[in-house]
């Protein structure tokens, strides 16, 4: 029995281009269906991981339903001095 796809799991606080390198030379041997999202809290724009282009399909060990999302934004917003959080690619909630 072998696999289709990969999930990876993705640190939030991380740049994007790193992790994108790293999901790339993953790609390269199976497909990266989607992502596991962890360490949201150690960043001001947790939502910046759906640049990566991949669905998210577990935050914070939680299945990434709009609850959880809420959560995680209204924390960071929380966090946030200027209570400002970036909108998600797109730039609309």
């Amino acid at each position: 029995m072998g696999a289709d796809v990969l999930w990876a799991v993705v640190d939030a606080g991380r740049r994007n281009r790193d992790t994108g390198a790293q999901l790339a030379r993953l790609g390269r041997a199976l497909p990266v269906g989607a992502i596991a999202v962890t360490g949201t809290q150690d960043t001001s724009e947790p939502a910046a991981v759906l640049e990566l282009g991949l669905p998210v399909a577990v935050l914070e060990g939680r299945p990434a339903t709009a609850g959880a999302w809420t959560g995680v934004l209204t924390d960071a917003m929380d966090r946030d001095d200027s209570g400002a959080v970036a909108a998600p690619p797109g730039g609309s909630w």
